[in-house]
């Protein structure tokens, strides 16, 4: 089995111990998938399509009012990001995806 992030533990291990995340469930800690090439744009060690996911649409670490702009901003769209309700659309699921999370870290 792989090791990208050589610490000679699994996988399995890494993750039920929390030492590290695998956000997009994927089976490899998301340290590794950003060096593999996933996007972290603001280098926080988090991949931002799961930060997008979360509702974290700005990337600032918190969701919070600029998400709800950015939100607002795309509504009734089918963007690639921002459905947060997984329904193929920016529409009231997903803003009160927001809402209910407004305020919380990423």
């Amino acid at each position: 089995m792989p090791d990208c992030n050589g610490n000679g533990v699994p996988y399995s291990c890494d993750f039920a111990d929390g030492s590290v995340r695998d956000c997009d469930a994927d089976g490899v800690p998301d340290s590794c998938d950003i060096a593999a090439g996933k996007l972290d744009e603001d280098a926080d060690g988090r991949i931002d399509a799961c930060e997008f996911a979360r509702g974290d649409l700005d990337l600032s670490g918190t969701i919070d009012a600029a998400d709800l702009g950015d939100l607002l901003t795309i509504w009734d769209t089918t963007p690639a990001w921002g459905d947060l309700d997984g329904d193929g659309r920016i529409s009231g699921g997903d803003l009160a995806e927001i809402l209910l999370k407004f305020g919380q870290t990423a």
